[in-house]
């Protein structure tokens, strides 16, 4: 996945569809925007800025080593990020309005 640093406070919709997908997630990003963030938290991803050459050659050194050790999610950790699961919380949202 790639994105910049000026969509630091933004989630792509592709972060959700890797999530669902239960696979591990190379992203290039800045390491302090939302998007890192959440693969942090979960422990799925590995991280480099995107226009950091040497960071992005030792994502490519530990893509095997990741795979093998990849932390599979559960499904209620998957299902939190569902469309159905987004809707209920917009749903909700707009209830208490």
């Amino acid at each position: 996945m790639l994105q910049g640093s000026t969509c630091n406070e933004q989630i792509p919709a592709k972060a959700y569809e890797y999530i669902r997908a239960r696979k591990p997630v190379i992203a290039l990003t800045d390491e302090k925007g939302d998007t890192a963030q959440l693969l942090k938290d979960l422990g799925i991803g590995l991280i480099a800025a995107l226009e950091d050459k040497e960071e992005i050659k030792q994502i490519i050194l530990k893509i095997e080593k990741a795979c093998k050790e990849f932390k599979v999610l559960d499904d209620p950790q998957v299902e939190k990020f569902s469309r159905q699961n987004g809707t209920k919380e917009l749903a909700e949202l707009l209830n208490k309005i």
